[in-house]
């Protein structure tokens, strides 16, 4: 209790207190870009690696969240990682047999001198 009087007799804030503020903002952001991502980026993704990209997008800032959170809160967002991260590596793994795909069909062949 001294602490904190001392703090207020100096102008300044208990550092409980930023350090609340700053995890707020901090996940006020970060709902806000996965809001984002969820809502339009993922959805209007053109291709098979815009959408990877905007998926392992989400899995990152899911990532970012749990560094601060606690309980339950914490445990949700790691879970919410782990979608994002596999709907990524999922997507991705579509985009590479797509390609390779097209490639066969085509009759590509990449290993011909020009």
């Amino acid at each position: 209790m001294e602490s904190s009087l001392c703090y207020e007799s100096q102008g300044m804030e208990c550092p409980l207190q930023v350090k609340s503020k700053i995890e707020k903002e901090l996940s006020d952001i970060g709902d806000g870009i996965l809001k984002m991502l969820d809502k339009k980026l993922v959805p209007s993704a053109s291709s098979g690696d815009s959408n990877v990209f905007y998926l392992k997008m989400k899995g990152d800032y899911h990532r970012y969240l749990p560094e601060f959170k606690t309980g339950g809160e914490r445990k949700e967002a790691a879970e919410s990682t782990l979608n994002a991260y596999k709907a990524a590596q999922l997507s991705n793994y579509f985009v590479e047999s797509h390609f390779l795909a097209s490639i066969i069909v085509c009759g590509v062949d990449d290993t011909a001198a020009p």
